[in-house]
């Protein structure tokens, strides 16, 4: 499926080749979704891909390069088959692994890996909803970035931290009260420490909860919702629709926010900054990270068992992969809700590095 890259993007002036790779990758993941390729498929998706294609027109028509547009035209034709033939096919031995691992656990399990630069998109009960716990700050961060783009926030600003504001695990916030934050420095607070006072500092300058989820719906994400702060956030009853997401629909909102167009390039960057340097990680995706691969990850915990994580990774010849694992109703410990998404991870990448083997 590289041949997408080569054939379309690469004949593109630089400026444009990261929207196109997104245009692309959006065509590829709404055709390969259930939506479009199952019987019965909704004429939405159906419309969001004529709207992708129409970007792509846009942009090639701006740039003379209708040619290459004709050219994608045909590649999208042939291929498309095999995209939604490869996702089922190449991920058998994760699914094989997730299961068993969910039986192991007595957990209910949700995955979603989308490779950005062909749009082959795999879940495991990507459209099952899972408290958001943590991974909502990535969101909120992301809220801010856009509100400063829109001149409603000034990042630079900042907050008195009182005492009656902190809240349960804020290990950078407890040190400063009676100091003054600025919110991006909350933001890499919350976003490098997973600091629960800061992220609630970040949610109060973007409107709250609700905030965040009209952002969402702004954005196209349906499903992620926001109703509560830190940490009520994180009760994580099975059946609650509060502070919940889908594997499917945090995969593909964190693609807007890196790599579409909710963001502006220097704010992808500085949100994908923020999530390199995570603290509080380590003893998940990235302890089995391929050698020489990068992460940008944010991982979340709750009750109930819930445990989460959000990552994109990449290489020097590996385009960005973003995964998402949601674990549920489990009464296993934090180690082994841990060692599952290792596990998990560790399969996820099996299945791209030995395609280089």
């Amino acid at each position: 499926m590289a041949c997408y890259d080569c054939f379309f993007v690469q004949s593109m002036p630089r400026a444009s080749k990261q929207q196109a790779r997104y245009a692309v990758g959006r065509c590829l993941m709404l055709w390969s979704s259930n939506d479009v390729t199952q019987q019965g498929s909704r004429p939405k998706t159906k419309l969001a891909i004529l709207w992708s294609l129409m970007l792509l027109y846009k942009m090639c028509d701006n740039q003379n390069y209708g040619v290459t547009y004709m050219k994608f035209l045909l590649a999208f034709s042939l291929l498309i088959p095999s995209v939604v033939f490869a996702s089922s096919s190449k991920f058998q031995q994760v699914e094989q692994d997730v299961k068993a691992i969910e039986v192991s656990l007595s957990a209910r399990i949700g995955v979603s890996v989308l490779d950005t630069q062909n749009g082959e998109y795999w879940d495991y009960n990507g459209n099952q909803r899972f408290p958001l716990t943590s991974t909502f700050k990535t969101i909120a961060c992301a809220k801010l970035l856009y509100d400063a783009e829109q001149g409603k926030v000034n990042p630079n600003s900042t907050v008195e931290i009182k005492k009656a504001d902190l809240v349960t695990y804020s290990p950078v916030i407890e040190k400063q009260v009676g100091q003054a934050i600025t919110l991006d420095d909350a933001c890499f607070a919350t976003m490098t420490t997973s600091d629960n006072t800061a992220a609630n500092i970040i949610l109060s300058a973007v409107g709250g909860p609700k905030g965040v989820t009209d952002f969402l719906r702004q954005i196209g994400d349906k499903e992620t919702r926001l109703d509560r702060i830190e940490p009520d956030l994180n009760e994580g009853k099975l059946g609650d629709l509060r502070d919940t997401t889908t594997p499917k629909a945090i995969a593909s909102t964190l693609n807007k926010f890196l790599f579409g167009s909710a963001l502006s390039e220097m704010n992808q960057k500085k949100l994908e900054s923020w999530m390199v340097n995570n603290q509080v990680t380590g003893n998940l995706l990235r302890s089995v990270l391929p050698a020489g691969w990068n992460i940008a990850d944010r991982s979340g915990a709750g009750g109930f068992g819930a445990r989460s994580i959000t990552a994109v990774v990449w290489s020097e010849h590996q385009a960005p992969i973003i995964v998402s694992i949601y674990l549920a109703q489990t009464q296993a410990s934090m180690a082994e809700r841990n060692d599952a998404i290792v596990k998990i991870g560790h399969s996820i990448f099996d299945v791209y590095t030995s395609q280089s083997r």
